[in-house]
């Protein structure tokens, strides 16, 4: 009873931490969430309809939200660059939101095996959340942002 899009949330959610490690501003989770259920919507991927638009940008909100307070509760610099635990908690948020909105609008799963549904979307979002900050490492790495550079 657990949807495949739990599992490979991980993977997707990836794509909303590494928007707002990029760029650090408060609404690219958002936005790459917006783009991704417009490709959803007109390539016909999913199988959602309208509800495509609700389970793929929350998540993005979601990371959004944890990003700004991770980044709020830094010293220093406005916008500092992603650490490991602001990354993992952006990926579970993310995947446990877009699974919870998708176990109880669509597949109505109920409360014990929604239980589980959960803890593998956290698990699965968590790693996609560390693997997005290792991309974003290796990026930061190639100092190809103006706006690094002269920080340093």
């Amino acid at each position: 009873m657990i949807p495949g899009g739990v599992l490979a949330g991980g993977i997707y959610m990836m794509f909303l931490v590494l928007a707002y490690g990029m760029t650090r501003k408060p609404v690219a989770g958002t936005l790459t969430a917006v783009v991704q259920a417009f490709i959803v919507m007109l390539t016909g991927i999913g199988s959602h309809g309208v509800m495509t638009f609700v389970t793929y940008i929350l998540p993005g909100v979601a990371v959004d939200l944890v990003m700004l307070v991770f980044y709020w509760r830094s010293k220093g610099n406005n916008r500092p660059r992603p650490s490991i635990p602001a990354c993992f908690c952006g990926g579970i948020v993310a995947n446990v939101t877009g699974s919870l909105l998708v176990g109880v609008a669509l597949f109505n799963i109920p409360l014990v095996p929604m239980l589980l549904v959960l803890s593998v979307a956290a698990l699965s979002g968590g790693l996609g959340g560390i693997l997005a900050y290792s991309l974003l490492k290796k990026i930061y790495a190639l100092e190809l942002f103006v706006n690094d550079i002269l920080e340093k």
